[in-house]
């Protein structure tokens, strides 16, 4: 479930043996051979703690940047959905609906191919053959023939992912035939020059977040970077319980020599996981469930294209959204009343010039100026001056 143990259980049976075959030598006779060096091994310590410290961190940013990127996508191919289903007017030389319904299904289309794309490449591609047939027909669904013969060349339509040719597909080819649908409705009239700018800007971005998506999942720490963290945990590591047996004895040999492989393989792998993040292990990020959520809101904004809507405010006098948080402040804060009344513009209206007005307070939360008032309900007092919108006091 996420769990780093399990990638590094040799590791950690290595170091267990270890440890034991430490115990056995110093039974024979006390281990001295790394006698005087205790301190020249604590500065690897603090070198490898520096080290590793630098790996993960720059790990995360990473994974933190993939996740920026992931939700970029997701937000910009909402947007461009919204915009084709609504904003598209009639056209007598195109089917407008048809071009919209086509935009959505190639905005759908093109997230799961980035799906197909970065789980079967790179150094954390999946090898499970049911994983890889189920992201290809995903694809399947969300193409026609034509379509799908373009993204997979020279192989029959039904071939499975796991015996395909093709790892994966290019997203770019969807973006250009988005392109392509946006390109015909601009010139049937039916998406003026401003929105047909702005969509453009958006397949760029899409674009844009794509390639630094790529970059994040290709681009693996430095090797030389790598290799120099592993020797080191592997010196430091495998000679500690021979260090520390003659002081610590066997059993807390053993016990910190597990710690400290826990905790430098630990963190080693947690940052290899990281730096790729759009696997399909337990702690990626789960591409496709974000999709299933894409294709729901997808269906919702096209669905909804031709809805009407509710009106609650009939004319200007009634227009009046802080009213609304009036009507609801039963069991708010009295400091929350103020500023509502404030943002509302109740304060000057409702309390002229030296008035004042009293409100029951009936929130839960602290009320009272001073603690060594008895905890009973509280009346906030509003007084209007010049100076403030207005001035609470309690009293009881």
């Amino acid at each position: 479930l996420g769990s780093v143990v399990p990638f590094i259980l040799p590791q950690i049976c290595m170091a267990i043996a270890v440890s034991v075959l430490a115990a056995y030598l110093n039974r024979q006779e006390p281990i001295k051979f790394f006698a005087g060096t205790q301190n020249a091994l604590n500065v690897v310590g603090i070198l490898l703690s520096f080290l590793m410290v630098f790996k993960t961190q720059t790990a995360y940013q990473q994974f933190w940047q993939a996740l920026g990127h992931v939700g970029g996508i997701l937000q910009i191919s909402r947007t461009m959905a919204m915009s084709a289903v609504t904003v598209f007017t009639h056209s007598d030389t195109c089917d407008i609906d048809q071009e919209a319904r086509r935009i959505v299904r190639l905005i759908s289309l093109h997230y799961f191919v980035i799906i197909e794309h970065f789980q079967r490449t790179g150094s954390n591609a999946i090898v499970n053959t049911r994983l890889q047939d189920r992201l290809r027909e995903d694809i399947r669904q969300l193409t026609g023939p034509s379509e799908f013969s373009e993204l997979y060349p020279h192989e029959p339509a039904g071939t499975s992912g796991s015996k395909s040719g093709h790892l994966c597909a290019n997203p770019t080819m969807v973006l250009f035939w988005i392109q392509v649908c946006i390109g015909r409705v601009h010139r049937a009239g039916a998406c003026a020059p401003p929105l047909a700018a702005a969509l453009q800007g958006h397949l760029s971005s899409l674009m844009s977040h794509f390639w630094s998506m790529d970059t994040i999942d290709k681009t693996q720490f430095p090797l030389p970077y790598s290799q120099i963290v592993k020797w080191l945990i592997l010196l430091y590591v495998f000679t500690m319980p021979f260090r520390i047996i003659g002081e610590a004895g066997e059993w807390c040999a053993g016990l910190f020599t597990l710690v400290v492989t826990i905790g430098f393989y630990g963190l080693d792998e947690v940052s290899e996981i990281l730096e790729s993040p759009f696997g399909n292990d337990a702690n990626d990020i789960n591409l496709r469930e974000k999709g299933s959520l894409l294709l729901h809101d997808l269906s919702v904004i096209y669905k909804g294209r031709n809805r009407q809507l509710d009106t609650v405010f009939s004319n200007e006098d009634e227009f009046d959204l802080g009213s609304i948080m009036l009507k609801t402040m039963h069991g708010l804060p009295v400091a929350s009343l103020r500023l509502i009344q404030a943002m509302s513009g109740q304060g000057k209206k409702n309390l002229q010039k030296g008035s004042t007005k009293c409100l029951p307070n009936t929130s839960s939360g602290p009320v009272r100026p001073h603690d060594d008032l008895p905890n009973t309900s509280a009346w906030a007092v509003h007084t209007y001056d010049e100076d403030a919108e207005s001035q609470v006091t309690f009293v009881t």
